[in-house]
């Protein structure tokens, strides 16, 4: 059986990262029966799970403590794999795993594939998120992508980086878009109005508030304790999609809170401040009116999104996917399963 290494961070404290593997992870076992291995070099160090779980209220602090087990628990569904194994295939991805500006990542060579034995040498939907030459370079020095055979990116921003190293690349859609998560999901329409983000500032929690309160729906705060939300939800990343999926209105702030909704056709808006990669995601799908800078929450709340068009844009960007992936395994000697 052929071995294929995927690259990335995969234990980190958010629904995101965990739901990005986990996608690319089964679509290369089922589209390829291979094996397939997780590596990674980072993991949450002690003091961030103790922010994430300090918590005064005990009832809180269980509920933290919960969510921690239940995404520790997904997490330890992966085959990890080790550094020093030769592998047919390695696949850098996805995330934003070339943000040397991420503190919590571990930039120590990994991510552009020093030291990995391999044959064929890739990425799928990497991101920089903003990142400059100058900076990339400076962790990583001259000609830091000259190792790999096939550059995928996610974001313009990565686009526009891989170019300033004078190598190729595709853009395609997260892994979270690759993978249909019908079979394995269990929605029924929730009034309710789920909040999704790392923090957000008084005047919107007002705006929140205001909105939930003349809908006559509760707020409810999924995966980050936002204390002025009626309810928290503590759940797995599979019941993350579901809850997303099932919401009457979804508030986020977050990549891949917009990248699950925007594949579950949710109505939902976005606050996007500065956050290269949201924009980027939601540029790519015309959908910049979602952002609540734009109008108050409830005028951009009351747009309707073509998600017709949105559905057949993702089904061809899902085939460029593929037929990328394809190219990629096939360099490896790796087959399609064509059952």
């Amino acid at each position: 059986m052929k071995k294929i290494a995927i690259i990335t961070v995969c234990d980190a404290l958010n629904f995101g990262t965990h739901l990005q593997i986990y996608a690319l992870n089964q679509i290369l076992i089922q589209r390829y029966q291979a094996d397939v291995k997780v590596i990674t070099n980072s993991h949450p160090p002690l003091k961030e799970r103790f922010i994430f779980a300090r918590c005064r209220n005990p009832i809180k602090l269980l509920r933290k403590i919960r969510t921690m087990f239940k995404l520790n628990t997904f997490y330890k569904k992966l085959k990890m794999g080790d550094i020093n194994f030769h592998y047919d295939v390695a696949i850098v991805g996805s995330d934003e795993l070339w943000n040397t500006k991420n503190e919590k990542l571990v930039h120590d060579g990994l991510f552009v594939c020093k030291n990995v034995d391999a044959e064929v040498y890739a990425t799928y939907a990497v991101s920089c998120n903003g990142v400059t030459h100058d900076e990339f370079e400076e962790i990583y020095g001259n000609n830091p992508l000259n190792q790999f055979d096939y550059i995928s990116v996610r974001d313009t921003s990565t686009e526009l980086l891989v170019r300033s190293f004078q190598r190729e690349c595709l853009k395609q859609l997260d892994p979270t878009f690759l993978l249909d998560f019908s079979p394995i999901i269990n929605s029924k329409r929730r009034d309710i109005l789920l909040v999704y983000g790392y923090w957000f500032t008084d005047e919107e929690i007002n705006d929140i508030c205001s909105f939930a309160s003349r809908k006559n729906v509760k707020t409810v705060s999924i995966g980050m304790d936002c204390k002025w939300c009626d309810e928290y939800v503590v759940c797995d990343p599979i019941e993350f999609v579901e809850y997303i999926e099932s919401a009457a209105y979804f508030v986020t702030s977050t990549f891949h809170g917009c990248a699950i909704a925007i594949q579950r056709n949710t109505n939902f808006v976005a606050y996007i401040r500065d956050n290269q990669k949201v924009f980027d995601l939601l540029d790519e799908f015309k959908l910049l009116n979602r952002d609540v800078s734009k109008h108050t929450l409830e005028k951009t709340f009351e747009e309707e999104i073509d998600f017709s068009s949105i559905n057949h844009e993702i089904m061809e960007k899902k085939q460029q996917g593929f037929v990328y992936l394809d190219m990629v395994m096939e360099r490896g000697r790796i087959k399609r399963n064509e059952g």
